[in-house]
């Protein structure tokens, strides 16, 4: 274990990846208790700082930083990823834009910043899609669908391994929404519909045997998730 460690090589390890990830989710649940969003953004930092520094450059093809092949499972885990998200969103509709709904809790994270209203949505939709798609994204996937996932490859089989690092995923995103609503219940709203996603950027990771699909997959599923809502949440409960 330790020797992978010295090696840079933390992917081979299960058990420094876990202690890895339990380092990074200190940080977020600390985060969520302080209600640090600043925290928040250097724990995000540390999955891909980790990622990359704690792997060597020539190890890198081995936690899949390469290009991808049968890139038609992009499309697929694309299409997945955006109807995952109209459902959860015919959800939020449906229990009447629910507290707990998750979709509900990141529309009030962003009026809570004080500066977005329900009236001037499209005037911040640029700057917050922005984020949502390029940080989640690619410090998250490098982590959870690079270096988490090869770890537990090395010791489970794929399947396995894929709910193993999706349900970590899901959990880590329970200490995000804590951020602005603490609520034990989170638990049972939020993590399971977080490992769904998760399992399809697994998927997608491994069949394309690149992180750079789970990158795109993430991206696209997390524009039509701020984009609907800025369009339609926001404007209800604003």
């Amino acid at each position: 274990m330790f020797k992978n460690l010295l090696e840079r090589a933390s992917h081979r390890s299960c058990g420094i990846a876990l202690s890895l990830f339990t380092l990074i989710a200190l940080v977020h649940f600390t985060a969520a208790f302080l209600k640090s969003l600043a925290l928040n953004f250097a724990g995000m930092i540390l999955f891909a700082l980790i990622s990359l520094t704690l792997v060597k450059k020539r190890y890198w093809q081995e936690i899949r930083i390469r290009k991808p092949i049968y890139p038609i499972y992009i499309l697929w885990g694309i299409m997945l990823s955006i109807l995952f998200v109209l459902v959860s969103y015919v959800i939020t509709y449906i229990t009447d834009f629910n507290p707990l709904n998750f979709m509900v809790i990141m529309a009030k994270q962003q009026l809570s910043y004080g500066v977005i209203t329900k009236y001037n949505t499209w005037q911040y939709f640029p700057i917050a899609a922005l984020g949502f798609c390029t940080i989640s994204p690619l410090t998250e996937e490098f982590f959870f669908r690079g270096l988490l996932l090869k770890s537990f490859e090395n010791k489970f089989g794929n399947s396995f391994a894929n709910i193993l690092q999706a349900f970590l995923f899901g959990l880590i995103h329970l200490a995000y929404f804590w951020l602005t609503l603490f609520d034990i219940f989170l638990i049972a709203t939020v993590v399971p519909l977080m490992i769904f996603g998760g399992i399809i950027y697994g998927w997608v990771t491994q069949r394309t045997n690149s992180v750079f699909s789970s990158i795109i997959v993430h991206a696209f599923c997390n524009f039509v998730l701020i984009l609907l809502v800025f369009a339609f949440i926001i404007p209800a409960i604003g």
